[in-house]
């Protein structure tokens, strides 16, 4: 076997704060882990967990016919090598379904009692050096140094030991209230914010510019698991086109490749090509255009921010 010893399986945190905001990451993190130990969570975000746990499971199972054959080959050298179990997906997801609505919301929240800070807590502090294969710390750190008026450091300002065990004693000291519980019903807030907004945008946000229409190709095959490949004389319809009022247009194409999944994928002609930079930066895409996706979701869809898609999300395959 390649690994003689058996790596560790410790319950981890991880985060990668702003330069400069390493210690008060720091303290939001322990303060975190303290409300949970003092608090608990609420039943709904446990509840939530488990549908997504289960959701996954659900997934598993039904693309099993799927599976590359290296995950079996590894399960195999598990079993042989260290004696590791490996029961199949169907027992898998059996055994979820099973244990899963028997956990309660108080031994999820008891499992915080594992992070002794004054025990079995280790704080791993890492940050790049001042190099110039490194040009946006170099270019913070020498910003810094001008506006303090002294030289640029080598590496961040890091706390030290006795600074990150200042920290996490005191965090415990300190009076916590509990996170607010859901005003609403999560899984009809999704539902309720597109209604809305289909309610304000009028007939107009489904109504299509024009029929839609079948789109043939010659020479192509129908997409299929059983097909081998041979093109056919004959044209075949490639899917059914929509255009909307606002020039966009919609293809549905359907195949038998996976049954239980419905795949978006969007397109625009020319693409990052059309934004590139000026004089100055000449064959460079430009940042806006580079992040305009991340932007899009961070702004929500439906009025509702990230979390709160993420929490009308929860246990559904996506």
């Amino acid at each position: 076997t390649g690994e003689p010893v058996p790596p560790l399986n410790p319950m981890s945190i991880s985060i990668a704060p702003l330069p400069g905001r390493m210690r008060a990451a720091l303290s939001e993190v322990v303060r975190e882990i303290e409300r949970v130990k003092r608090l608990g969570f609420h039943p709904s975000e446990v509840m939530r967990a488990k549908r997504a746990l289960l959701a996954d499971f659900e997934e598993s199972y039904i693309e099993r016919d799927q599976r590359p054959s290296e995950n079996f080959a590894e399960e195999y050298v598990s079993l042989f090598l260290d004696e590791q179990p490996c029961p199949s997906i169907e027992h898998r997801a059996r055994l979820a379904r099973t244990v899963l609505p028997y956990i309660t919301c108080e031994e999820v929240s008891r499992m915080s009692d594992e992070f002794d800070f004054q025990r079995n807590v280790v704080a791993k502090l890492s940050t790049p050096p001042l190099s110039v294969w490194n040009p946006l710390y170099t270019c913070w750190s020498v910003g810094q140094a001008c506006m303090s008026c002294h030289a640029p450091r080598p590496k961040m300002d890091l706390p030290d030991s006795a600074e990150v065990a200042q920290i996490m004693r005191a965090v415990q000291s300190e009076v916590l209230e509990p996170w607010p519980a859901d005003l609403d019903d999560p899984e009809t807030r999704l539902l309720r914010a597109f209604d809305a907004s289909v309610a304000r945008r009028g007939a107009e946000a489904a109504d299509l510019g024009r029929p839609p229409r079948q789109v043939p190709a010659e020479g192509l095959p129908k997409p299929s698991r059983k097909s081998d490949g041979a093109s056919s004389e004959a044209p075949q319809s490639v899917g059914e086109e929509l255009v909307l009022r606002n020039g966009l247009r919609i293809l549905l194409k359907d195949t038998d490749l996976f049954d239980d999944e419905i795949v978006l994928r969007g397109r625009r002609w020319g693409g990052l090509a059309e934004h590139m930079g000026g004089t100055f930066s000449r064959g460079a895409v430009s940042t806006e255009a580079q992040v305009c996706s991340m932007v899009a979701m961070m702004l929500g869809i439906c009025g509702l921010s990230v979390e709160s898609l993420q929490e009308c999300m929860d246990g559904r395959r996506v």
